[in-house]
């Protein structure tokens, strides 16, 4: 009986050096590249949800009354005539003036209007006041004009309002006095 000699072991040094190397090389390829496409997923997740908050944000600034407007309803140039007349004779000074248009409103103060209204003995009287709203001057389609009629009895005083189209397509008043 003869016993073979065992083989010797074999070395695997180089085996393992190689793997290292590749090991080593795919982690430093691919771990990038997991990290990157991960960062993409996430800056796209979070680019759809700003572009949807700019969005939103951009369509509640669009519905959204200018400052001082309130929630007034856009109006005929009759209806905003008369809806102009009815604040002044209700003393709600502040509602006509957010129809007024921003220029006048850089220029005045709602209590313009109440010194405007009060400067009149006719229309500091409130009680039995009636008016006549009727056209005036030439109307044209950004622009139009009443003279309002007010009476008290056999007193009257006479009010204009002017009106100007806004680029929202609602009628502000532009000029008001009275005479």
């Amino acid at each position: 009986m003869s016993t073979s000699p065992v083989p010797p072991k074999a070395d695997n040094t180089a085996l393992y050096i190689v793997l290292g190397v590749c090991g080593g090389f795919l982690l430093l390829c691919i771990a990038p590249a997991i990290i990157i496409v991960v960062c993409l997923a996430a800056i796209q997740v979070l680019g759809k949800n700003a572009s949807t908050t700019f969005q939103t944000v951009g369509q509640s600034l669009s519905t959204t009354a200018p400052p001082g407007r309130g929630e007034l309803p856009r109006l005929d140039v009759r209806d905003s005539a008369d809806e102009f007349i009815g604040f002044m004779l209700e003393a709600k000074y502040d509602l006509a003036f957010a129809r007024m248009t921003p220029e006048y409103r850089q220029r005045n103060t709602p209590q313009t209007l109440r010194q405007l209204w009060d400067g009149n003995a006719v229309l500091r009287r409130r009680d039995n006041l009636s008016h006549e709203l009727i056209r005036a001057g030439e109307w044209t389609t950004t622009q139009r004009s009443f003279a309002v009629i007010w009476k008290d009895g056999d007193r009257q005083a006479a009010m204009v309002l002017v009106f100007i189209r806004s680029a929202t397509g609602d009628w502000e008043v532009s000029h008001c006095s009275v005479q």
